[in-house]
């Protein structure tokens, strides 16, 4: 009897383990995203930003997902895509990749999220990275102005 009771007292403290670690991720837990575009702070002289980059899980966790919002701060208007910004088959690493033209100058926020999950258990975690960039495009010169004087 104490054997099937320490066979039972192992699979509890096993499960509660497993179940205990499905909690919200940090970077501590193993879930981590890196933006490597566009750079902290980066003033971008065209319309077009791509946001790309990793994102990765260890240990009994595979990825689940990867969300890309871009956000302007001036004006009205978040883009991205939820989700499906990656390449995901399960494993414990997703490149994500997303690309859109903006429609107005100034600053923007982007927030990169990353999922991931513990098969056959459950818990979906999720961490989230930001990055803030500029966009700054100068007018186009103008064509064909004739000015006369007198």
């Amino acid at each position: 009897m104490t054997a099937r009771r320490a066979a039972l007292v192992t699979l509890v403290t096993a499960a509660a383990l497993l179940l205990g670690t499905a909690g919200p991720a940090t970077a501590a837990d193993g879930l981590t995203v890196d933006i490597t575009s566009p750079g902290e702070g980066a003033v971008l002289d065209g319309p077009d930003v791509i946001v790309k980059g990793t994102a990765t899980t260890s240990g009994l966790y595979r990825m689940n997902g990867v969300s890309v919002q871009v956000t302007s701060v001036t004006n009205p208007g978040t883009f991205g895509c939820d989700r499906s910004c990656d390449g995901t088959s399960g494993g414990h690493s997703a490149t994500f990749s997303y690309g859109r033209r903006l429609d107005f100058n100034g600053p923007y926020t982007v927030t990169v999220t990353a999922y991931d999950t513990l098969p056959l258990v459950g818990g979906e975690r999720s961490t989230a990275v930001q990055r803030r960039f500029k966009v700054e495009v100068p007018p186009a010169a103008p064509r064909d102005v004739k000015v006369e004087a007198g």
